[in-house]
Parts: structure tokens; sequence; C-alpha cells
């Protein structure tokens, strides 16, 4: 959506919010007086009213959600475009706040660090419902990477592997990166996911995969689900292995990845983080379908 400049920019995008509402069939009012609020742009959808505003001065979040509560009262849905965002703990579900921003003389709308909307399909999404608030994360995807680990005792170049990111229908994208030690249990060592990895890992050339098994470890005198080389066998320890996935957090070393949908697993990795979701043609983070791993 190009801009069309009048007044001020907080004009220009109340003139764009309308017009677009309007294309899009609704019945529009800007600068709505209601019982003691105003709103930018007020739109009669679905039988729903909503209010948009649109705040390009600063704001806290305290007065936001005073202002908020004010359409709540009176059966309206208030939804926020903030130039700068005020600071959230989290996402909230009485509060529809998002991030406007101008590229380019070309306004879009940010959920997060998930995804950035043209302004058109923004608010077409939200007025159809099609933007939900969800307080789970339930990811539809899991990114594994795979590193080299050179043998302290043979010296033979092996290929270890850890989880990534879990990633969510909305795309959001929250890391793992495997920091437990000593833990047998850890979804690496899942063997649904660790199956799969060394299927894959089969065929793929590039790849000599350590083995997997439970090692005796002389540095906790206990045993535990560890990588081993290949060739000779020996233990990689959990803490040399944790200091060669953190080296990959911050620059190269990761020589490949693949993705498993969770859909191809039963491991619940549903995590509680309240965030609003837009899966586009996916289910939301809290259908029952993505529950059910359908």
């Amino acid at each position: 959506m190009e801009l069309i400049f009048k007044t001020s920019f907080h004009d220009n995008v109340k003139y764009e919010v309308a017009q677009i509402c309007r294309e899009l069939g609704y019945e529009v009012r800007e600068e709505y007086k209601g019982k003691d609020w105003r709103a930018d742009v007020l739109v009669l959808a679905n039988n729903q009213m909503y209010a948009f505003e649109i705040q390009t001065s600063a704001q806290s979040l305290k007065r936001t959600l005073e202002r908020q509560e004010k359409y709540k009262r009176d059966v309206v849905v208030g939804c926020w475009l903030f130039e700068k965002e005020p600071k959230q703990k989290e996402e909230l579900e009485q509060l529809p706040l998002f991030k406007l921003n101008n590229n380019n003389d070309q306004l879009t709308v940010s959920l997060k660090d998930r995804k950035e909307l043209p302004l058109n399909l923004f608010l077409r999404d939200f007025l159809q419902d099609k933007i939900r608030f969800s307080t789970i994360l339930s990811p539809r995807e899991i990114e594994v990477r795979f590193i080299e680990f050179d043998c302290w005792k043979c010296k033979l170049k092996n290929h270890i592997y850890y989880i990534g990111n879990y990633i969510s229908p909305c795309n959001a994208k929250l890391f793992d990166g495997d920091i437990k030690i000593w833990d047998s249990e850890k979804i690496i060592f899942n063997p649904q996911i660790r199956d799969k990895v060394l299927s894959y890992a089969k065929n793929n050339i590039k790849l000599n995969m350590a083995t997997i098994k439970e090692r005796y470890s002389h540095t906790i005198n206990n045993s535990y689900m560890s990588f081993g080389c290949f060739g000779c066998d020996s233990i990689f320890g959990d803490w040399f292995v944790h200091e060669a996935v953190i080296e990959t957090w911050y620059g190269d070393g990761v020589v490949d990845k693949m993705i498993i949908p969770t859909k191809d697993t039963s491991i619940d990795l549903q995590v509680e983080i309240p965030h609003w979701c837009h899966p586009g043609d996916c289910n939301f983070c809290n259908s029952k379908q993505n529950n059910d791993n359908n």
C-alpha cells in the first residue's frame, strides 16, 4: 500500500485504513465519537464494531489499557497500530497491539519478529478473524542442525546434531539449542527424532554420523545417552558437545540442516507463550488440529 501524503503521517495512515476497509466492503466512519472515546477509524464488519487507533505519538501501556477498557465496555474491538510500541512483558489477549512500519512509503504491520504484513492484508485478516490470540505456541516443524565434531581420541571427523528452532504455524521461532547436559531424555535422543535424523544422514554423503548409545562417563561416574565416534566408539562428553554447539550460535559451523514436521511425530512440544497468531493457510497454534498433529 503506497502512501498518499496528506497533512500528517497519522492522517495519512488513518485515510489508508479507512479506504482499505471500504474496499473490503465494510461500513466505515472516521473520527467516530463514542460515549467517552473517539476512534480514528470505526469499522462495522460481520456484526462487530472495530476501532482502529493509529498511535504515532508516545503512549504508555497503562494509558492504552485504560482506553481499551472503554472499547471493551461498549462491545467494540479496539486494535492499536503503534509507530513505536509501548513496552510489554508479554502480548495480551485484551489488547490487540501491533507495530506500524513505513518502509519506503509502504505501510506494513509487524507481529513482533514472527511476520510482517502489508497493511491491506493485515486489516483483511484481522477483520476476517484470521489473526487470533493464542496462549500456547504449538510447533509444526523442528529444525535440526548438523555440525562437525572431531574425535578427541582417533581424530576422525564425525558429525553430530542438535535442535535449532521449533517453528510454529505463525512463524514464531522458539530456539532450543539442546542446552541440557548429561540428560538421556533430551529431545535429540527421542527415537522418533533420532531415527529420522539418521535416515536423512544415511542418504547424505557429506555426513559421517557419530553413533548414539548409552555410555559410561568417568566425568560424572554414571552412564547417559551420548554421541560417540563412529570409528573408535569413544564417548563425546556432553560438556564438549555443549561447547561445540554454543560456538555455532555465534558464527559458522552448521554444515547442514533438516526440517522434521511435528505431524510426523507424537511428541508434545507445546509451550505456553501468549501471542497473536497469524498462521496463514495453516492451523492456529491453539487449534485442536495442531494439538492432535493432524
